[in-house]
C-alpha cells in the first residue's frame, strides 16, 4: 500500500505531549468527556486530516484544543499512534490498547519515517496502567534507601539476592519495551555498575547484541559488584574505547543515586558523546550525575528517555533539575518489603492528591477567581544558599502552624505536622507570581465547597502542574 502523508502537527502535537501531561485525570473524568468527544475526535483528526491528500492537509487549532483538554492525553496519543499505523499498514485495524500497540510495533520491521519511528519508540516506553496506577509515593533519600537495604538484608535476603533482582527488573522491561537493538550497557565501580553486569548478562541470555564497559578494571570491583561481574563471560571494554552510534540502546549504570561533584575522565568524554550523538538510553536506579536525594545534576549527566529505579522513588526522581534527566520513571520492586521502608522512613510523599469528585473543567473557572479565604496557604521561596531546602521549608510550616507552599523551582507542600509533599512535572512557564494567586483561589474556591485545606492544596498543585492553570 502506498505510504500515506503524515501532516506535521500530527507528529509536532504528539512530541509535544509530555510526561507531565500524560495522564493523571481520574478515570471518572475521561470517561465523561470520551463519552461527548470521542467521536468528535475521530472525525476531526483522522477522516479530514490523514487522507494523504496534501490539499486536505489542515489541522485547525480547535484539534489541538479538543485533543488536549477534553480527551485523557495519553488516551489522545495512544488513539492517535493507533491509527496511524493502521494508515502504516502495521495494524489491520486500530487498536486502542498499549499491550497491542506495543507488541505489535515491537515486531513490526517495515518501513517508517524516521522521525514517527522514534516517536512511537519513546510512545511506548511508557506503560500507563502500571506504571502510574497504584504506584508507591513514598519519597526516600539516599540514606533511608540505604537503611531499608541494611534492614532487608539483616532480615536474611542477600544483598546479591537483592542486585539480581533489580538487575532482573530492568532486563525484563527492556525486553518488553524496546526492540531488539544493539545495545551498550555502561558499568560503574559499585553496585549500580553491579546492576548493569546482571542487565548485560541478562539480554544477552535473550539474544541480545550485547557489550559491556566498565569505569574502571574489572579486577577493581569488589563485594556484590565483583560477584556480578563474573556472569559476564565476554570482554569488557575500557570506557576510552566505546564508541557511541545513533543506533545504540544505552543502558547508563555508571553512578547511582549518590553521586556528587562532576564527571571525570574517561567518563566524562562518553556521556559528552552520549549528548552529541543522542542514542536512547535507559538509566539504572537514575541518571549518573543526579543526586538522589537533593536532585542536583553533573554538566554533561544524560537526558534519559526511562529511568527504572527500585522500591521506591528518591527525591532526585521530582525535583529540579533531576527531574528533567529522568525520563519516565519506573518503580521496581525487588523484594525490598515496606516494613523495612517504614523503618527506614522518607523524607516526602509524591503528590498525587486531586479532587476526584469535582469535575475537572471547574478548575478552569476556579483559577480565575478571586479568593475569598485568604491566608488559608502561605507561599516561600529558596534559594540555592539554603542547604536543606526540604528541612527549611517543613521548619516554616511548624514554626508558623501553617501549610506553606513552594512554587520555585518545584511545588511543594508542607503541612504543620511536618510532611513534605512533592509535586513533579510543574511547568517552567509557571514559575511567577502569577500562579500563587491561581493556587490561592483554587485552594479557596476548593475550601468553599468543604474540602480541606490539605487536600485542596494537594489538588490546586496537582491540577495546576499536571493540567495546567
Amino acid at each position: 500500500m502506498s505510504r500515506p502523508y503524515i501532516p506535521q502537527e500530527i507528529v509536532s502535537f504528539l512530541q509535544s505531549i509530555t510526561v507531565a501531561e500524560l495522564g493523571y485525570i481520574s478515570q471518572a473524568d475521561h470517561d465523561w468527556k470520551a463519552d461527548q468527544h470521542y467521536d468528535a475526535l475521530k472525525q476531526v483528526l483522522f477522516e479530514q486530516n490523514c487522507r494523504g491528500d496534501r490539499s486536505q492537509n489542515w489541522y485547525p487549532g480547535e484539534v489541538v484544543e479538543l485533543c488536549s483538554t477534553t480527551l485523557r492525553p495519553h488516551h489522545v496519543r495512544e488513539y492517535v499512534i493507533s491509527n496511524l499505523l493502521v494508515l502504516y499498514g502495521v495494524f489491520e485495524h486500530s487498536a486502542f490498547e498499549y499491550e497491542a500497540l506495543k507488541e505489535r510495533f515491537l515486531k513490526f520491521s517495515g518501513d517508517l519515517p524516521d522521525d514517527f519511528r522514534l516517536l512511537l519508540r519513546d510512545a511506548l516506553l511508557i506503560d500507563f496502567q502500571n506504571d502510574f496506577y497504584n504506584r508507591p509515593r513514598e519519597l526516600l533519600s539516599n540514606a533511608q534507601m540505604a537503611e531499608a537495604d541494611r534492614i532487608t538484608i539483616e532480615s536474611g535476603v542477600p544483598g546479591f539476592t537483592l542486585m539480581q533482582n533489580a538487575g532482573q527488573a530492568v532486563a525484563d522491561l527492556i525486553v518488553e519495551r524496546v526492540q531488539p537493538c544493539k545495545t551498550l550497557v555502561l558499568c560503574g565501580p559499585g553496585n549500580n555498575g553491579g546492576d548493569g553486569f546482571v542487565i548485560a548478562a541478562l539480554l544477552k541470555a535473550q539474544g541480545w547484541d550485547v557489550s559491556v564497559a566498565c569505569s574502571v578494571p574489572v579486577d577493581k570491583l569488589r563485594g556484590d559488584a565483583k560477584t556480578a561481574a563474573e556472569l559476564w563471560d565476554r570482554a569488557v571494554l575500557r570506557f576510552e574505547d566505546v564508541e557511541i552510534t545513533p543506533d545504540l540502546l544505552v543502558v547508563d549504570a555508571v553512578f547511582g543515586t549518590g553521586f556528587r561533584g562532576e564527571f571525570r575522565s574517561p567518563v566524562l568524554e562518553v556521556f559528552q558523546a552520549i549528548e552529541k550523538i543522542k542514542p536512547l538510553v535507559i538509566a539504572v536506579d537514575i541518571p549518573s550525575g543526579v543526586n538522589g536525594t537533593t536532585g542536583e545534576a553533573a554538566v554533561h549527566t544524560p537526558f534519559v528517555k526511562l529511568s527504572v529505579t527500585f522500591c521506591r522513588k528518591k527525591p532526585g526522581h521530582v525535583l529540579y533539575p533531576g527531574l528533567a534527566h529522568c525520563g519516565h520513571v519506573v518503580v521496581a520492586d525487588i523484594g525490598i518489603p515496606h516494613a523495612s521502608v517504614a523503618q527506614a522512613g522518607w523524607v516526602a510523599l509524591e503528590n498525587d492528591e486531586g479532587a476526584p469528585d469535582i469535575p475537572i473543567m471547574e478548575f478552569k473557572t476556579m483559577g480565575g477567581m478571586k479568593a475569598r479565604h485568604k491566608g488559608l496557604v502561605q507561599f516561600v521561596q529558596t534559594n540555592k544558599s539554603i542547604a536543606d531546602p526540604l528541612g527549611f521549608l517543613r521548619d516554616k510550616a511548624r514554626e508558623g502552624a501553617c501549610h506553606v507552599i513552594q512554587t520555585r523551582p518545584d511545588f511543594i507542600l508542607a503541612t504543620p505536622e511536618g510532611e513534605l509533599l512533592i509535586t513533579p512535572h510543574a511547568p517552567q512557564e509557571a514559575r511567577n507570581k502569577e500562579i500563587e494567586t491561581i493556587i490561592e483561589n483554587i485552594v479557596s474556591a476548593l475550601h468553599e465547597k468543604g474540602i480541606g485545606v490539605y487536600q485542596a492544596a494537594c489538588a490546586s498543585l496537582y491540577h495546576v502542574a499536571y493540567m495546567g492553570s
